[in-house]
């Protein structure tokens, strides 16, 4: 099933199991746009020093729009949770679903994070096109 949502964002919803993921996260950074560069960033498992550093980094370098890859966070220490996603929401970073903000969602880690974070994480969509 294919999802279109306002602005150039789609993506298909990849599981049968729960059609909730299939929220669009918040782009607004990247809305309309049509980026001539576009950063990348993937698998910084709650590393807020190595992200920020490679947000600054990536925008310095004439990045129009940052997506991270997957991997925001890192499912073993679910209380960085809340930190790392207000940096990425906050530098208007694009995100999609990895296999560690999957496991919190179903690996019976509802109750170590707040409910924010748990609504953050349940807009990330399993993937993006620009």
């Amino acid at each position: 099933m294919m999802n279109h949502w306002p602005g150039s964002v789609k993506f298909r919803a990849m599981s049968s199991k729960s059609m909730r993921l299939a929220i669009p996260a918040p782009v607004s950074y990247c809305y309309g746009m049509y980026p001539k560069s576009i950063g990348i960033i993937a698998d910084s498992h709650s590393r807020n020093d190595h992200t920020r550093k490679a947000i600054d980094t990536l925008r310095a370098k004439g990045a129009e729009c940052i997506v991270h890859l997957g991997d925001i966070c890192d499912s073993l220490k679910p209380a960085s949770l809340k930190e790392v996603l207000g940096l990425i929401a906050g530098q208007n970073v694009m995100g999609v679903l990895g296999n560690n903000e999957y496991s919190l969602l179903t690996d019976g880690y509802s109750g170590k994070i707040d409910m924010d974070s748990h609504a953050h994480l349940m807009q990330l969509p399993y993937t993006i096109a620009i």
